[in-house]
């Protein structure tokens, strides 16, 4: 994955001077009969194949250059990073992740709750996630495959989420040119199936849509509604759609839509994060998400952190002063 970022810059710099077509949604699903131009009323309820041409592998790499560049350069120094400082970036993003996440695991719940702990670091919460997978395809495998183990890591993490959103949202900007399309109101939850035939990864996803009316986007008006599984076989490379639902109605965006319960349920964190056409490499392809013959788990992380927790622990500690002083 690393090497494969100076690549990835190489061609980003081409297609930002329009050398090169950005990539699409196209370039990693085969959505050629799904999207249509000129719809004022859309209802998509199917399931979307990945484009042959691409791995999961890809898919991964792809999620890591768009949404999290500091793992791989410093653009403090303009260097390169080693894979030591990648791998630690990366541990500490998945840590963070992690925590604010529901998993289940062969049938099992293992609530965000679980890593409340203030006294843990992200570190911290990422080898204790590491050890949960490892316990499960202990169970199964006499040998384990570490690349496996990481792929799970790198998976829980929020940028394959954010990725393949913004390749759906750009597609949907492209026939609905000029307006744009948001996200809100996220919901997302990780499931993971291991067992001695199946290392599978499901991850699901929900939000309405807010869809702008003369370049004006209104944040109290979603006029639809995005839903998908995103099926992913750690043991074949492979990955799909399973599922996917999209529906909009352009004449209700900017008119209050029917709250239903389902819409209720949906959690309250907004995601206003629009982003131009990507610039990314298909070329940088290679096997093996991490070439390294060791853990992410097994690394040092940040120190900051525990100055962070110090800073926190202050400011409990001062509050609680307070309040003792108050009633006193």
């Amino acid at each position: 994955m690393k090497k494969n970022f100076p690549t990835y810059l190489n061609v980003s710099k081409e297609r930002e001077e329009g050398k090169i077509p950005p990539i699409s949604m196209n370039d990693f699903f085969n959505i050629q009969d799904i999207f249509h131009k000129d719809k004022k009323e859309v209802t998509i309820n199917r399931s979307i194949d990945k484009n042959p041409k691409m791995s999961l592998d890809t898919l991964i790499y792809y999620s890591f250059y768009t949404k999290q560049k500091d793992a791989f350069y410093n653009y403090a120094t303009n260097n390169f990073k080693s894979v030591k400082e990648m791998l630690t970036v990366i541990k500490f993003q998945m840590g963070k992740d992690i925590r604010r996440s529901d998993f289940i695991i062969n049938d099992e719940l293992y609530n965000k709750s679980i890593f409340d702990d203030s006294t843990k670091t992200n570190d911290d919460v990422t080898d204790e996630f590491y050890k949960i997978i490892i316990n499960y395809l202990n169970k199964y495998e006499s040998n384990i495959d570490f690349n496996i183990v990481n792929k799970i890591g790198l998976l829980c993490c929020q940028n394959i989420f954010n990725f393949v959103t913004d390749l759906i949202t750009l597609e949907m900007m492209k026939i609905l040119k000029p307006e744009y399309v948001v996200l809100l109101k996220a919901n997302k939850n990780i499931n993971i199936i291991l067992t001695q035939d199946k290392q599978i990864i499901e991850l699901f996803f929900q939000s309405k849509l807010l869809i702008s009316q003369d370049s004006d986007l209104n944040p109290e008006y979603p006029c639809g509604n995005l839903e998908f599984k995103l099926w992913l076989d750690l043991k074949t490379n492979e990955y799909k759609l399973n599922e996917f639902k999209l529906n909009y109605k352009l004449i209700n965006c900017g008119e209050p839509m029917e709250e239903t319960q389902e819409t209720q349920d949906i959690s309250r964190k907004s995601s206003f994060n629009l982003k131009p056409e990507y610039i990314i490499p298909l070329t940088a392809v290679t096997a093996g998400v991490i070439a390294a013959p060791f853990l992410l788990g097994a690394l040092g992380g940040k120190k900051h952190n525990k100055k962070n927790r110090k800073s926190k622990k202050n400011r409990k500690s001062k509050k609680n002063r307070k309040s003792k002083k108050n009633k006193i």
